[in-house]
C-alpha cells in the first residue's frame, strides 16, 4: 500500500515494532519518555501484537496482512485504510475503533469486542497513477475523494460484538457471524450475501436497501429492523428447511448403523443411507462415521463436524457445507455439483479420483464431480484434488498451500485472491480435458495408476 507521496510503506521489523509498543505503554500510564505509537503508511505484515495494549493509536493507511492482535486493547485505535487480510484479532478489544476504508477480508475476528466500531466506507484521495492518501501533487491541489469500502468478505466474526457500529455499505458477503451482537447499529446498503448469520441479534439496526442473499438466517433476530428494500433471495431460514431428523423413518444411529452394515456386506444386509433434503445441524458431529456411497442432495450440513469422515462416492450435489469440519475426510469419487462449501475446512481431505474395476476387471479411475462449487474463502491447505472435476468452481480467496490440482479440470473456475501459485498444479492450467471419459480409460490403462487405484482400494 503506497504512502502519501507514492512510496513503498516501510518495513518494520520485530524489534522496532516492540520497541514502539514499549513507549506506547509508558505513554498510556503517564511516564517519562513515553511517546503515542503512530505508525501511518507503514509494513507491519506477518508481525505481532499479541495481548498488547494499543489504546489510542494510529495505524493509518498501513499493511497490517497476517498480523496477529489477537487477545490485545485496541479500543479508539484508527485502522483507516489497513490492509487487515488474513489478520487474527481473536478475542480483541476494538470498540470505537477507526476501520473506515479497512481491507478486513479473511481475517479471525471470533469473539473480539467492535462495539461503536466504525466500519463505514473511507474517504481517500485519488492521485494519478497508485492511490495516495491526504493531498496529491498533481497541480498542488486535492484531487476529488473517493470512497473505499470497507470489506468484512470471508472474515469470521462469530460471538463478536457488533452493537452501534456505523457501518453503511460494509461488505460481509461469505462472512461468518454466528451469535454476533449487531443491536442499534446503522448497516444501510450493506452485503451479507452468503453470510453465516445464525442468531445474529440486530434488534433495532437498520438494514434499509442491504442484500442477504443466499444468507443463513436461522435463529437471527430482526425486531424493530428497519428493512426496506432488503434483498433476501435464497436466504435459508427454518422455514425453507423441509425435512428435520424428527421426520426420519428411523434415528439416525440406526440408520448409519444399518448403512455400515450395507457398506460392510456390499448391499447384502441393511440399507443405503438416504439423506436427501434433510437438516442436519442439530447432529453437531458425525466425525469418523462410514458413510460410503450416501446420498444427501440439498442436505444441510452447516457447521457440522465431519472430520476423517468416509464419504467416497457419495452424491451429495446442491448440499449445504458451510462452515462444517471436514479434514483429513475421504471423499474420493464423490459428487459435490453446485455444492456450498465456503468457509469450510477440508485440510488434508482427499477428493481426488477414485480407483473401481470397471466390467472388463480393470480399474478405472472415478473422477469426484465438484463443478460449480462455492469454495470461496474455504481451507484447501493439503486438500488432494487431483483429477478432479472443477468446472466452473469458485475457488475465490481459497487457501490452497500444498493443495493439489494436477489433472483438475478447472474449465470456467474463478481463482480470484486465491493463491494458486502455492498449490501443485500442472503446466497448462485452465486446459481442460475434452473428453473425461476418454481420459479416464486412457488413465486406467497406466500402470502406475492402476496400482494407485488397487491400493486405495
Amino acid at each position: 500500500m503506497p504512502s502519501s507521496k507514492n512510496q513503498e510503506p516501510v518495513k518494520l521489523s520485530q524489534s522496532q515494532l516492540d520497541s514502539i509498543i514499549t513507549l506506547h505503554n509508558k505513554f498510556l500510564e503517564g511516564d517519562t519518555g513515553g511517546a503515542r505509537c503512530v505508525l501511518k503508511f507503514k509494513d507491519l505484515s506477518g508481525l505481532t501484537m499479541r495481548g498488547k495494549n494499543l489504546t489510542g493509536a494510529d495505524f493509518t493507511g498501513s499493511l497490517l496482512c497476517g498480523v496477529d492482535m489477537s487477545e490485545g486493547i485496541f479500543e479508539t485505535t484508527s485502522f483507516f485504510v489497513c490492509d487487515l487480510r488474513h489478520a487474527n484479532l481473536e478475542f480483541g478489544k476494538f470498540s470505537r475503533a477507526d476501520f473506515r476504508g479497512a481491507y478486513v477480508l479473511g481475517a479471525n475476528l471470533t469473539g473480539a469486542d467492535l462495539n461503536r466500531a466504525d466500519l463505514r466506507e473511507g474517504v481517500v484521495m485519488e492521485g494519478s497513477g497508485a492511490k495516495s492518501w491526504g493531498r496529491t501533487q498533481k497541480n498542488d491541489e486535492y484531487t476529488a475523494p473517493k470512497a473505499t469500502k470497507t470489506i468484512f468478505s470471508g472474515a469470521k466474526l462469530a460471538q463478536t460484538n457488533l452493537s452501534k457500529t456505523r457501518a453503511r455499505n460494509v461488505d460481509f458477503s461469505d462472512a461468518d457471524l454466528t451469535g454476533v451482537i449487531i443491536q442499534d447499529s446503522d448497516m444501510r446498503e450493506s452485503r451479507f450475501e452468503n453470510a453465516n448469520l445464525t442468531d445474529v441479534d440486530f434488534t433495532g439496526s437498520d438494514l434499509r436497501e442491504s442484500s442477504m442473499k443466499g444468507a443463513i438466517m436461522i435463529g437471527t433476530i430482526m425486531i424493530s429492523v428497519e428493512k426496506q428494500g432488503c434483498d433476501f433471495t435464497d436466504t435459508v431460514t427454518q422455514e425453507t428447511i423441509n425435512k428435520t431428523l424428527n421426520s426420519l423413518e428411523e434415528p439416525l444411529e440406526d440408520l448409519i448403523k444399518q448403512h455400515e452394515q450395507w457398506i460392510a456386506t456390499a448391499g447384502k444386509k441393511g440399507k443405503q443411507l438416504d439423506l436427501n433434503g434433510y437438516d442436519m445441524r442439530n447432529v453437531k458431529s458425525l466425525k469418523g462415521h462410514a458413510l460410503t456411497a450416501m446420498t444427501a442432495r440439498g442436505a444441510n450440513f452447516v457447521n457440522l463436524d465431519l472430520r476423517k469422515t468416509h464419504m467416497q462416492f457419495c452424491i451429495l450435489d446442491r448440499a449445504d457445507f458451510r462452515d462444517a469440519s471436514l479434514g483429513g475426510s475421504d471423499m474420493r469419487g464423490a459428487s459435490f455439483k453446485k455444492t456450498n462449501l465456503s468457509r469450510a475446512d477440508l485440510e488434508g481431505a482427499d477428493l481426488s479420483a477414485l480407483g473401481i474395476p470397471g466390467p472388463d476387471k480393470k480399474m478405472r479411475l472415478l473422477r469426484g464431480n465438484l463443478s460449480g462449487v462455492n469454495f470461496r474463502h474455504a481451507n484447501l491447505r493439503n486438500v488432494n484434488l487431483r483429477d478432479s472435476i472443477l468446472r466452473g468452481a469458485d475457488l475465490s480467496h481459497a487457501v490452497l498451500n500444498g493443495c493439489d490440482l494436477r489433472g483438475a479440470d478447472l474449465e470456467d473456475a474463478i481463482i480470484d485472491g486465491a493463491n494458486i501459485k502455492d498449490a501443485f498444479t500442472d503446466p497448462n492450467l485452465n486446459t481442460a480435458p475434452e473428453d473425461s471419459k476418454q481420459e479416464e480409460q486412457q488413465d486406467s490403462k497406466k500402470p502406475d495408476s492402476e496400482a494407485a487405484a488397487k491400493e486405495k482400494t
